[in-house]
């Protein structure tokens, strides 16, 4: 399973141009958002921490987790709109309906708050 999930980040960064430092902070929200889960569902395990904001049936799987946190590192690093959500939708392999319904999701659980200062930046580095 996380073989398939290495190829398809791969494949997402060869048919984007990210840069690494939009990387970089996808893996932090990756990260914020895998804190999110686990204290929710060690508080609560009958319910799934992103489901409140879903459409009926989706689940917000690794996938794209790993995409809409590009998707929002891009978002918060870049004035100009490098990507639409409808690109990623397309490189991703999701409908747009889907990202969108992810990207509000994920937002809400990170209590939307995208700020990454240097300090946890570097801290984290040095985890």
């Amino acid at each position: 399973r996380h073989v398939a999930l290495r190829a398809f980040y791969i494949h997402i960064l060869r048919r984007t141009n990210v840069t690494p430092t939009h990387i970089l902070l996808a893996l932090k929200y990756v990260q914020r958002l895998c804190a999110v889960a686990t204290g929710l569902t060690a508080s609560r395990p009958e319910s799934h921490p992103f489901a409140s904001n879903l459409p009926a049936g989706m689940k917000l799987t690794p996938r794209a987790i790993l995409l809409v946190s590009l998707v929002l590192a891009g978002k918060y690093l870049d004035d100009v709109k490098r990507y639409a959500n409808s690109a990623w939708a397309e490189v991703g392999g999701m409908s747009v309906a889907d990202i969108n319904a992810a990207e509000r999701e994920c937002l809400s659980a990170l209590s939307w708050n995208l700020v990454v200062t240097s300090g946890e930046f570097n801290d984290w580095l040095r985890e």
